[in-house]
């Protein structure tokens, strides 16, 4: 029988269903009063399949402007946030305590890490070439992984703008101004500034 066989490869698309259950945990979260941060609530926000879809669009339109084989864009795109689709799922450290969160990226990487190995066992000698993709990713040292980044960047403030316009409670430029500076390819930059425009004329609409 062949490595990728149709059991193998359902059981690894459980995983990928998963991802459509798996919320994205940035679009509701409560600060204390005093926070300089602004609580979020964004009823029925999306899962990380939705963002990963999003993000797998971007890559496949953007590759040849940024000079990348389009194939293996949008395979690491799809791959990027595959490990959230098993248990905590999407966490998010950067509004802990500064003394902790070192220790609690740590952790995270560290189950990220085994979720990964897991889901790629489920497709034989084939999950290899998944996991090494993944895990490229991860480590930020070739130009397909840094871009993947930026374009995950660029989806989550088109979101921000997106759930602003759409009435919802936040502050979409907590998310504008901390994409901001994971931006500097100026393909992806030139889309972020029309972002911030898109927003400043939805502003001035609502005010």
């Amino acid at each position: 029988m062949d490595a990728l066989d149709t059991f193998d490869v359902l059981a690894f698309f459980a995983f990928v269903a998963k991802l459509k259950e798996t919320a994205r945990a940035g679009w509701n979260m409560k600060f204390p009063n005093g926070s300089p941060l602004c609580s979020r609530r964004v009823p029925n926000a999306e899962s990380v399949g939705d963002h990963s879809y999003g993000l797998l669009m971007l890559a496949m339109v953007l590759a040849e402007r940024l000079c990348v084989d389009r194939l293996k864009f949008m395979m690491m795109a799809a791959l990027h946030d595959l490990a959230e689709s098993v248990p905590p799922g999407d966490v998010v450290v950067w509004h802990e305590p500064v003394e902790d969160q070192p220790r609690l990226r740590a952790e995270k990487k560290a189950r990220e890490d085994e979720a990964m190995k897991v889901i790629c066992v489920t497709l034989g000698k084939g999950g290899a070439e998944y996991l090494a993709l993944w895990k490229e990713y991860r480590a930020q040292e070739t130009p397909e992984a840094r871009l993947i980044k930026e374009l995950d960047l660029l989806e989550v403030a088109h979101q921000a703008v997106r759930y602003f316009a759409q009435g919802h409670s936040l502050n979409p430029h907590e998310f504008l101004n901390n994409v901001r500076k994971g931006i500097s390819h100026p393909v992806i930059r030139e889309l972020f500034v029309r972002l911030e425009e898109d927003l400043r004329v939805r502003e001035a609409r609502k005010s």
